[in-house]
């Protein structure tokens, strides 16, 4: 089903987004409801970490557009599925919750970018 985009796609981008995208969903979630700044790390509450989230946003439906555009509209929903499971099990797994967030949202900021590259350096209409 994701043999084009395994083959000619960029499975590493597609990752690096669904990761940038559930560290900055846990970084809206914690600076909304951490309104005295004690809970979360400094950085979850920066300008640079609300930058980073809203334009971490598009990679809510941008993986599965990408992977829509390579395989079709119903491998585009199968992986949209797919990488929320994945991304909440890998909220859980990487600890993206507590303490360690402010060391996510760092590579967060790195890996969004790289992700766009990925994908958009790549693109499936070429």
């Amino acid at each position: 089903m994701f043999e084009n985009t395994i083959n000619y796609g960029s499975v590493i981008g597609i990752f690096c987004l669904t990761y940038s995208m559930n560290v900055a969903i846990e970084t809206l979630r914690i600076s909304n409801s951490d309104h005295g700044r004690v809970f979360g790390p400094r950085i979850a509450h920066s300008g640079m970490a609300m930058l980073f989230s809203i334009a971490a946003l598009p990679c809510i439906l941008w993986p599965a557009v990408y992977v829509g555009i390579f395989d079709g509209w119903i491998a585009g929903i199968v992986a949209w599925l797919g990488l929320q499971l994945l991304g909440g099990l890998a909220t859980i797994i990487l600890r993206i919750r507590g303490p360690l967030l402010g060391l996510h949202i760092a590579l967060g900021i790195l890996t969004l970018p790289a992700g766009y590259f990925l994908t958009l350096s790549n693109p499936p209409w070429q």
